[in-house]
């Protein structure tokens, strides 16, 4: 067993608890996982059985007052991609069910059918990547947790949140959101103001060094030959034309304009499989999820973002295909590792409601969570495609 695997299987024991996947079951594909079991405990309530499950707050129930304080941007950051235990308590409830041992109530099965079924974090709380497959990830991609969050902290591939139509108070019926991918940012300018582009040449150039990175790569820390942002409410972010339809900035491919807000945090649906973006310097997944919700709760002083919850559901098929960003690509042992164990960790349906007795899960729970900061919009700007050493018939590392 090489190193990669050695770690994996140190990593998924410690995670796995009480119970485990029979070893025998990954052979084929020579993979150790865990798999364990939560307790479900209270939150937002909608209850199963006596079990409350941890849902986002509902809207207010009160028409929207209109007022508008004008536009409002937080940038977010803080991505934690090495859950251990932790996995229990991110993320929501998706399919209304207590998943609890000895005989959890799923509401579908996995694809292997014969492996155990996923339990619920606390209060209800779906989360099979965090549980069963990031750890997997991390094993034979050691290095891209620490890529995405230093990319972040200089204010690249961070998630923006741009708003319109808040009233400004912890109550607000219907808000205007849009979720963006950010390229690059820039401190604020000496009178608290942000650094606006208006669509001409990039400030300084933006993040192209000279003559650009012919190999597509984003520039590494100690090559940025531009001002990092401060992380101080004033910084600009500029978003990648990727996360609008033809680069127009008025056609967002993430908006949910019927968002609200209850008890200070943000309610934001996304469009079903529209891409949240994860890069690293080489390597990058693009989530899909469907019955996808951000969940965004705010310091008191409405100044800062405290904890930003995204959950949703990954359909299998939409994981295999991201993995050629991370370098694992189809036809290589990594792969079928990969395969395998989605097959084993499956837990939901993508499409909500279409679970029952004897149904095949085609999806995995996903749960994370991020922190903010108050910030500016920047605009539009272009942006380097995402790393993919598969192309062209490439087998990864």
């Amino acid at each position: 067993m090489d190193r990669r695997l050695a770690a994996l299987v140190v990593t998924l024991s410690l995670v796995a608890g009480c119970q485990v996947f029979d070893e025998s079951k990954l052979d084929d594909a020579g993979v150790d996982a865990g798999g364990d079991a939560g307790t479900d405990g209270g939150m937002d309530a909608s209850v199963d059985g006596g079990c409350a499950l941890r849902r986002p707050p509902t809207r207010i129930d009160e028409p929207d007052d209109g007022v508008d304080v004008g536009e409002t941007v937080f940038a977010l950051r803080g991505l934690d991609l090495d859950f251990g235990d932790e996995w229990m308590t991110t993320g929501f409830d998706l399919d209304g069910l207590c998943s609890v041992p000895p005989d959890p109530d799923v509401e579908c099965l996995a694809p292997a059918g014969d492996s155990i079924p996923e339990t619920d974090g606390e209060e209800g709380i779906d989360n099979a990547i965090g549980h069963q497959v990031l750890p997997l990830i991390l094993a034979l991609r050691p290095d891209w947790e620490g890529q995405v969050t230093e990319l972040m902290e200089q204010g690249r591939n961070n998630v923006v949140m741009r708003i319109h139509g808040w009233n400004g108070t912890d109550e607000d019926a219907r808000v205007d959101i849009v979720l963006a991918e950010s390229f690059y940012a820039r401190p604020g300018l000496a009178d608290g103001g942000g650094v606006i582009h208006d669509g001409g040449p990039l400030p300084d150039g933006g993040p192209l060094p000279e003559g650009g990175f012919p190999d597509g790569s984003l520039a590494p820390l100690d090559e940025i030959l531009w001002p990092l942002p401060r992380w101080d409410g004033n910084d600009t972010f500029y978003v990648g034309e990727g996360n609008f339809l033809d680069g127009i900035e008025d056609q967002p491919l993430v908006r949910d304009s019927n968002a609200y807000v209850t008890d200070g945090t943000f309610v934001v649906r996304i469009p079903d499989r529209q891409g949240i973006v994860f890069t690293g310097e080489t390597a990058a997944t693009v989530v899909h999820v469907t019955d996808g919700v951000f969940a965004m709760r705010m310091s008191p002083n409405h100044m800062e973002i405290e904890e930003a919850t995204v959950a949703g559901r990954w359909a299998i098929f939409d994981v295999l295909a991201s993995f050629e960003h991370l370098q694992i690509c189809r036809g290589s042992a990594d792969y079928a590792r990969a395969q395998r164990l989605l097959e084993l960790a499956a837990d939901v349906r993508s499409t909500p409601g279409t679970g029952g007795i004897g149904t095949e899960c085609d999806a995995v729970s996903v749960g994370f969570t991020f922190r903010g900061t108050r910030a500016h919009w920047g605009g539009v700007v272009p942006a380097y495609p995402l790393p993919n050493v598969c192309l062209d018939g490439g087998a990864g590392p």
